[in-house]
């Protein structure tokens, strides 16, 4: 949801064909081979003056692409430590992950979640911008106007529109071509958006 906001705050995310299909995650960011993706983050920084990307592992891979990147902000979405539990014994069951995690192993898997987001956002000298998934869905404007505002981006009437459709306040994907049609999909975390912005 967070990345759909920042797509339609006017931030270039990738290809509308990865969009689409893979949840707002340019796959060409999603790689495992670093030197891949820093040879794109060239090409993006030549193509864009303000662009970004999702990747909800980023965090297992961002560290290296630092100095690549122009004067990143990123953004890290947070969720209800109940809803992620939630959201990963659904992910099991509709993936036939066999053998089923067990309620303590899940609740392990979380806490060490957050740990290391904390340890990461501690470390990092990048500003940051924490967001509640819960209270973004309830305050929507409010969260709208503090994500443009740290990205430094004034939108206007139809940029604040457009954002204020992405928010399903049912959770889960509102597609691009389907505003009023929501994709029922789990979000994992961290999702991180690494938006370089040109001042």
């Amino acid at each position: 949801m967070v990345a759909a906001v920042v797509h339609s705050l006017g931030v270039d995310l990738g290809p509308a064909k990865d969009l689409a299909e893979f949840t707002f995650e340019d796959q060409s960011m999603n790689r495992a081979d670093p030197g891949l993706e820093l040879s794109y983050i060239k090409q993006r920084n030549h193509e864009a003056n303000i662009w970004g990307w999702k990747n909800p592992a980023a965090l297992q891979s961002i560290r290296p692409l630092f100095f690549s990147l122009r004067k990143p902000r990123l953004i890290m979405v947070f969720r209800d430590v109940m809803a992620t539990m939630d959201g990963e014994m659904r992910f099991d069951e509709e993936h036939g992950v066999e053998p089923r995690r067990a309620f303590c192993d899940l609740a392990q898997a979380t806490a060490n979640w957050w740990a290391e987001n904390m340890a990461f956002i501690t470390q990092t000298t990048f500003p940051t911008l924490l967001v509640s998934y819960e209270h973004a869905i309830r305050a929507p404007e409010t969260f709208i106007h503090a994500l443009a505002d740290f990205l430094g981006i004034t939108p206007t009437h139809e940029q604040m529109t457009e954002a204020m459709a992405r928010i399903n306040p049912n959770g889960g994907y509102l597609r691009l071509d389907e505003p009023g049609h929501p994709i029922q999909h789990v979000e994992p975390l961290p999702e991180t958006v690494v938006a370089p912005v040109v001042e």
